[in-house]
């Protein structure tokens, strides 16, 4: 997993902008919108387990025995389980009720942190998988 994952992980993040962007010219109050909103929650709960399961696996095991890295990702651990919750609690909102211009402008707000959150994602810990990825296999 070396290469090949990081840049699949920024086309998934790549998609996921457009997906919700796109959310914000959905009216939420039509079965159709809330079709849209299931289908991007599932898509980023999705992306979260890969992610999870790949990247920051990688990472947890590597902090293990290098302070720094352990430092950095202690760092991003905690605005992840921010953003995660915060995400959780935007879904969980919409998904039976609210206004549509509360929720295109919590959303945007969404789009704004979640777009943060992913350049620094691929700025920082896609590098740091990728160095490690290398010691593990310098060929």
């Amino acid at each position: 997993m070396g290469l090949p994952y990081i840049e699949k992980l920024k086309t998934e993040h790549t998609r996921l902008q457009t997906e919700l962007k796109n959310l914000l010219t959905v009216d939420i109050s039509q079965p159709h919108g809330k079709q849209e909103l299931f289908r991007v929650m599932d898509a980023l709960s999705v992306h979260m387990q890969v992610e999870d399961n790949g990247l920051y696996a990688t990472l947890r095991k590597a902090a293990r025995t290098d302070p720094e890295i352990a430092t950095t990702l202690e760092h991003f651990a905690r605005d992840i389980q921010t953003l995660g919750a915060d995400t959780v609690a935007f879904f969980d909102r919409y998904r039976s009720h609210g206004d549509p211009i509360s929720f295109r402008a919590e959303l945007q707000t969404l789009y704004d942190r979640f777009l943060s959150r992913v350049r620094k994602e691929e700025l920082v810990l896609f590098e740091l998988y990728s160095q490690i990825q290398a010691r593990l296999d310098p060929a």
